[in-house]
């Protein structure tokens, strides 16, 4: 069955014509408004914001003055971190440390390697290395990573390095402790990274003493977390000492 049709007199399709029209051009002026308005609430936000810069008085050579002004504060700025942290680095190579992506069998090869070079020289100096194993395992599981296993070997070898120059009578316990990730508040991204070493040795008082000085030399500063001194087990070496010790690698992109 075929619907009616309906048929309209010229007139009335005029009517419809014109209402038609009429909401299409209400739509476009309402929305054509609304963005027109947006836009001038934002043209004027903008224009208030520079005038209260003061750069829109300013010519361009003046601003071209000051456009080369802050970045050479930039480039002072940056070039003043980058002093900071190689004064404050622990490896004197962090940067190449930084971005080292060694192999597995790599870090297995330099733990070795390591393990007998510091014994050699605990056994050159005459210092008991009770500590054969430096805390660190030979294993190496799918979810390590090789490049934090060397770091902290590079920071265990460091430390241990630092207290058998200084005379220590025994080296009882190295232990590295997870790393410590410190990030910029404002975004996130990475300053450095913090590798603590736990050691545990018997020493006198005046090479103690000395460690403390050394480790705030260049090139082999670490940060004391924590550290708790009881009575030793000899007149030859009066203290026990047990240590939280912190390399720092700084973010080297």
């Amino acid at each position: 069955m075929s619907l009616p049709r309906i048929q309209l007199s010229e007139r009335h399709q005029i009517v419809v014509f014109l209402l038609v029209l009429g909401g299409v051009l209400l739509a476009l002026w309402r929305f054509g408004i609304h963005d027109i308005t947006r836009q001038r609430r934002e043209n004027k936000a903008f224009r208030d914001d520079l005038a209260r810069s003061g750069f829109a008085d300013q010519t361009r050579e003046a601003l071209d003055a000051t456009v080369d002004h802050e970045q050479g504060v930039r480039d002072r700025i940056a070039t003043e971190w980058e002093q900071i942290t190689d004064r404050l680095a622990t490896f004197s190579n962090q940067r190449a440390l930084g971005h080292a992506n060694p192999l597995r069998i790599e870090y297995k090869v330099e733990l070795l390697h390591t393990r007998a070079r510091l014994d050699r020289k605990a056994a050159t100096l005459g210092i008991s290395l009770s500590a054969k194993e430096l805390g660190m395992s030979e294993e190496v599981f799918t979810k390590d990573d090789p490049r934090t296993l060397m770091v902290q070997l590079r920071a265990v070898e460091k430390l241990v390095d630092l207290t058998l120059d200084r005379q220590i009578r025994t080296l009882h316990k190295v232990h590295p402790k997870p790393p410590i990730q410190h990030l910029r508040p404002s975004d996130g991204a990475l300053i450095l990274d913090e590798f603590p070493v736990e050691v545990e040795f018997d020493v006198d008082f005046a090479n103690f003493y000395d460690l403390f000085r050394v480790v705030f030399e260049e090139d082999k500063v670490f940060i004391f977390r924590n550290i708790r001194i009881v009575s030793g087990a000899t007149s030859q070496a009066p203290l026990r000492v047990n240590a939280v010790m912190s390399a720092l690698l700084f973010d080297a992109s």
